[in-house]
Formats: structure tokens, C-alpha cells, sequence
């Protein structure tokens, strides 16, 4: 039997028709460095954070597509579309174990 992972990262993805876009989910604000912590909860939380480079990732630009949740926001997954909007989807609740978790899937619509 194998034991179970206790530490995880809330990952990252390219938008697949714009590699210049990247969402990363993170507990510590990639701007500042500073740990995420809700108003919501006080507690430390993943949000969902959207990174847009004009000089091939040197430099980022990061805006929050989620802030103060009461729940992790995780894994963030960009679909291939076939038309000028794009599907941004991700993991939202407790992940703390592969075997232990209580998610939900949600996302946005993005034009």
C-alpha cells in the first residue's frame, strides 16, 4: 500500500490558442509574494490567478479571477475551444489527500 501525499500545489495551465495566458492557482500572491489570506475566513486559501506576458514570459501581468473564497480554488484547466471564447475551469474545495477531498468543478465563460 502506498502511503497518501499530504502536500500539494493548486498548478498551472496555458490557454492552449493563447500561449501568451497562463492561470495558475496559488496561496501566495504571485504580485507581491504575500500569502493569500481571505476576509472572508482569515484562513489562507489557493485562488485562481490569470498571467498575461507581452515579452515571451519574462515579465507577467497577474490579475485575480478569484479572491477571499472560503474554499481552495485548484487546478485550473483551459478546454480547446472552436470559437473566440474560452472556458476556464477549475477544482474548487478541500483537497487534501488523493483519497480525502470534498470538490466541486465550477468555471467562467471568457470572451
Amino acid at each position: 500500500m502506498c502511503p497518501g501525499e499530504i502536500h500539494y500545489t493548486g498548478l498551472a495551465c496555458l490557454d492552449p490558442q493563447n500561449p501568451n495566458v497562463l492561470y495558475i492557482s496559488t496561496d501566495a500572491d504571485p504580485r507581491t509574494g504575500s500569502p493569500l489570506i481571505s476576509d472572508s475566513d482569515g484562513k489562507r486559501h489557493h485562488e485562481i490567478f490569470r498571467g498575461r506576458t507581452r515579452d515571451g514570459g519574462v515579465t507577467w501581468n497577474w490579475r485575480p479571477i478569484t479572491h477571499d473564497s472560503r474554499e481552495d480554488n485548484l487546478r485550473p484547466i483551459v478546454p480547446i475551444g472552436k470559437d473566440r471564447h474560452s472556458v476556464l475551469l477549475w477544482l474548487r474545495g478541500t483537497y487534501s489527500m488523493y483519497t480525502n477531498y470534498d470538490l466541486d468543478i465550477v468555471g467562467i465563460l471568457r470572451p
